[in-house]
Order: C-alpha cells, then structure tokens, then sequence
C-alpha cells in the first residue's frame, strides 16, 4: 500500500494498494478514513452507540451508552421516566400531569372534584356536581355541598335568604 495501514482497534490489510480495516468488536471506523484506524468506541460513545451514527438523543433526558446501548443517565428537572422504558426517555411532567404530580406513583384524587396539577401540586381543576371549594384547600376538594349548607347557598360564602318568612310559632 502506497500509505501505511493503521490496525488501531482492529486489523488492516492491504488490499488492491488501499488499505482495509477489519474492526475488532465494539469499534467502529466511522469516518471511513482508513489512516486513524477503527477510531470509535461503539460500546460507549453517544453519538455512536452500537453503530456508526447511531445516536442516542432520550427526551428530556442526558443520554448515555454503555455495551452499545443508550441509557438514561438523568432526566432534566421536572422530569421523571415514570414508565421505565428508556426508549421514550423521561416521558413525564411532574409539574402538571395528575396521575404523577411532583413524583411518578404520586396522582391527584380529590373528593367531590376533577383534580389538576400545577407546579408539581394537586390542585381542584372544578368541582363536581353541586359541591364548591369554599375553603381553597385543594387537600379535601371540593368539600361543599352548595345545595344543602345555608352558609354557602349556590355558591360559596352566599347566605340563604329568607325573604318574607314568617317565624313559626310553637303550639
């Protein structure tokens, strides 16, 4: 061969005077320049993890490559990969999703309510039926009944009226 045969990471021969590389495994000659040899470490490099230019780009996520396969390193704050599955990378917001408000396993169910999250905390997105948040803490719901408490009669904090009613009168 007119130039000399790099065999880095695997063996070179020369073939046809132009140099051929046949990579050991886990290596890669990804620039296909036969002078640096099999130059990539395909069993740890991100950018080509397993194969030449196979990157591993994981949602929300730092990525890794360990025996040629992505990994999840860590996810970005706020995020969680609550299903496991590192192909989808940290898949869900801890900020506003409610079956995983603030951690993965931690949902959002509140009496007589339809929950939310905001800002990784249970919150009353509306209340149900003919029931009012009247205190606002989202803990115990929607905890009044606007059809049976005269205090809060259709809405919070409104009274019964009762106009022109007579007192009885005890017999």
């Amino acid at each position: 061969c007119p130039l000399a045969c790099n065999a880095t990471n695997g063996a070179a021969t020369c073939v046809a005077s132009t140099c051929r590389i046949a990579c050991s495994a886990g290596f890669g000659n990804c620039d296909a320049n036969a002078a640096n040899g099999c130059e990539v470490d395909l069993r740890s490099t991100v950018t080509s993890c397993g194969a030449c230019g196979r990157a591993c780009a994981l949602a929300h996520a730092t990525s890794g490559c360990a025996a040629g396969a992505c990994t999840l390193v860590r996810c970005d704050a706020g995020w969680a990969d609550c299903d496991a599955n590192v192909a989808n990378g940290c898949e869900t917001d801890l900020g506003s999703t409610a079956s995983a408000c603030g951690a993965c396993g931690r949902a959002c169910a509140l009496p007589n309510a339809t929950p939310t999250c905001r800002a990784g905390v249970c919150a009353v997105s509306v209340c149900n039926g003919a029931y009012g948040d009247c205190d606002g803490v989202a803990a115990n719901g929607c905890e009044t009944n606007l059809a049976t408490t005269v205090g809060s009669c259709g809405a919070c904090g409104r009274a019964c009226a009762l106009a022109n009613a007579t007192p009885r009168r005890r017999l």
